[in-house]
């Protein structure tokens, strides 16, 4: 190729990038996204599916048990947009617990991990994975804008719960990222003896809007 006919393929090259016509720069324009607020409460039971008993050579003892967990969901005060009416249903966990035990021990805290699925009347709707601890409660000894203390409930508040979900939603017309602060009661039920279990939810969805 000449000098004068690189100079030419050159030139167009750039008109073209110019106009926004080179695919590359397409894909690179960020996506338009919309927030939607999320708020749920779940009522239901969890069921220990198995359960075991590790002991260190320290003495201590830690408890390994695995969870199912089924409960109804329910729209919530702060719930808009398309979370009202389309991510409802049946929320599913296989919840896998690790926390304290053995004689002596009141506080059992620990942690727990799992993973989820909303399901609705024609299947899955949403699911993904969530994680945080046990029989430990962080709303205390704060002070909010306003100066008033929140010393809503103890740091070794038993029977409870709290962490975080996040995952995607498949339903049409809402579909997009969770991020989802959760806190409840559950997670304590013993074998062979369902519990009830109950939680709060909180957070957002994210969903494109082009």
């Amino acid at each position: 190729m000449n000098r004068k006919r690189w100079i030419v393929v050159a030139l167009a090259a750039l008109t073209i990038t110019g106009l926004g016509v080179a695919p590359t720069l397409a894909a690179r324009r960020p996506r338009r996204t919309q927030v939607v607020p999320v708020s749920k409460i779940v009522q239901g039971q969890d069921q220990v599916v198995n359960s075991r008993l590790v002991q260190c050579p320290d003495g201590s003892v830690t408890l390994k048990r695995e969870l199912s967990v089924r409960g109804n969901v329910a729209s919530w005060t702060c719930d808009t947009g398309c979370s009202i009416e389309l991510l409802l249903g049946v929320l599913e966990m296989k919840v896998r617990i690790t926390r304290r035990e053995g004689q002596g021990v009141e506080v059992k805290r620990g942690c727990w991990e799992a993973e989820w699925q909303l399901r609705g009347p024609n299947g899955v709707v949403a699911e993904g994975t969530g994680s945080g601890i046990v029989n430990g409660g962080t709303h205390d000894g704060l002070v909010d804008p306003t100066g008033e203390p929140q010393n809503c409930e103890r740091c070794d508040i038993q029977h409870h719960f709290e962490g975080v979900l996040v995952g995607k939603s498949k339903a049409p017309g809402c579909k997009g990222n969770f991020c989802l602060s959760i806190q409840g009661f559950g997670f304590s039920s013993e074998p062979e003896q369902p519990g009830t279990f109950s939680m709060r939810l909180e957070g957002a969805l994210i969903t494109p809007c082009d």
